[in-house]
Order: structure tokens, then C-alpha cells, then sequence
């Protein structure tokens, strides 16, 4: 009966984001959020690690849907933003990031695209990182909320999922929400990121990866309402 009722809740909840959001209807391309997350013109080290963030975000996808020529492409793009983003990062990002995209390129190579994914958005999340928060309009915490939704929908989709990391990753969730949820007037988009959280907890609780997988789906959507939120609604420094 929980299970039930939490897919009606989250079916219903992604309804109306789609009525809100129409580029995430099936069938749309869904867009990137490291396009829409806005850095200041004051930080060109913002707009450097966004613009390499976004082909990594891509990949998660592509690697996803088994998208081999999509795949092809975001590898492209990686290794063209690559130098820019490792001038700007710190040593140990900057060699994590370096063994990250190695192992993507093996594990592309030998066609293991579920760990391409999951490589990719990991990447994406040492980008994400390292960007200066004052100079940008949108909190990291969004972008991170995004991370955590394109992981999760990937570890749901494994033959064995993997409870104990996805249980990290909802935790992780969890706090990148309340970190901004404080910020946010609008009763009907805190609700319903609130409800999105509550579908990933009740299916940890259940072991249900379908319904993780579709919890996952609702909070990469809600992102894009969030990021249009924070730009429509500038917080005060």
C-alpha cells in the first residue's frame, strides 16, 4: 500500500511539473543544468568549470541511453574543455578529474556504459564543487540536487542496486535540499521538492528501485524549476 501510494503521489507531483516545465515532457531533450546556472560575468573561473561541467552532465545521459554516437561527441567536448577547467582547479581536483576521465575513456572502450555514467557524474560533481558561490546567482546546492538525481536514476537501473551507496546519495540529497530550502517563498515548489525527497526515503525504505528510479526522474525536473526560481528571485548577499 506505500508503494502505491508513493507513486501516485510522485505521478501526480510530476504531472504537475510538467505542466510547469514543458522541455522536460518525455520525448524533449531535457536541458543541461550547467547551462542555465548562471555564474557572475565577474568569475570567468565560474564560466570555465560550468562549460566543462556541461558535457559531463551530457554523458550521463547519453551513457544512460546506450547512446553511442551521443557519446562520442560529449568524450569531444570533454577532452576540448578539459585544459581550461584543470587550469582553474586545485591540485586534488584537478588529479581526480584526470583519473575520472581515464576511466571513462577505458570503460567506454570495453562498452561498460552504466560506469561510464556513473564516472561522468561524479566528474560532474568535482566541477560543480569547486565553483565560487558568492559570484553565482543559483546556490551549488541545486546543481548538487541534480547530480544526486542523475545518480540515483542510474544506480535504480542497475541489475543489483546498490541500497547502501544510494542511501549515501539520498542522504547527500537531503542536505544539499535544506541548505536552500530556507531560501525558497514559494510554498508549492518547496512542497513539492519536499515530496520528492520523501519518495526517495520511502523507496530505500522499501528496497523499490523502480520507484527510486521515478523519485530521481521528479527531482531532476524540479531542479530546472528551481534554478528558475533563484534566477527570477536573487538573494540578497
Amino acid at each position: 500500500m506505500l508503494r502505491t501510494h508513493s507513486f501516485l503521489m510522485l505521478a501526480g507531483l510530476l504531472l504537475v511539473v510538467a505542466g510547469c516545465n514543458p522541455t522536460s515532457q518525455d520525448g524533449a531533450e531535457r536541458p543541461s543544468s550547467t547551462k542555465t546556472t548562471m555564474a557572475a560575468p565577474a568569475s570567468p573561473a565560474n564560466d570555465t568549470l560550468l562549460a566543462a561541467a556541461s558535457p559531463f552532465e551530457d554523458l550521463t545521459e547519453f551513457a544512460e541511453a546506450g547512446d553511442v554516437r551521443g557519446m562520442e561527441r560529449a568524450l569531444a567536448s570533454i577532452k576540448q574543455h578539459l585544459p581550461s577547467a584543470k587550469a582553474v582547479l586545485g591540485d586534488t581536483p584537478k588529479a581526480y578529474l584526470d583519473s575520472l576521465v581515464t576511466d571513462i575513456e577505458e570503460a567506454f572502450g570495453n562498452g561498460e556504459y552504466r560506469t561510464v555514467a556513473l564516472l561522468a557524474v561524479e566528474a560532474y560533481r568535482t566541477l560543480i564543487s569547486a565553483l565560487d558561490e558568492s559570484a553565482m546567482v543559483v546556490p551549488k546546492a541545486v546543481s548538487l540536487l541534480d547530480y544526486a538525481g542523475f545518480k540515483l536514476h542510474v544506480l535504480a537501473g542497475a541489475d543489483a542496486p546498490d541500497w547502501d551507496l544510494m542511501q549515501r546519495v539520498v542522504q547527500e540529497a537531503d542536505g544539499f535540499w535544506n541548505s536552500i530550502e530556507g531560501q525558497i517563498d514559494e510554498k508549492g515548489l518547496r512542497d513539492a521538492m519536499n515530496t520528492a525527497i520523501q519518495g526517495m526515503k520511502e523507496a530505500l525504505s522499501a528496497r523499490d528501485a523502480r520507484l527510486m528510479a521515478f523519485a530521481a526522474r521528479v527531482d531532476l525536473d524540479l531542479v530546472d524549476l528551481l534554478e528558475t526560481y533563484f534566477e527570477d528571485h536573487p538573494q540578497r548577499p
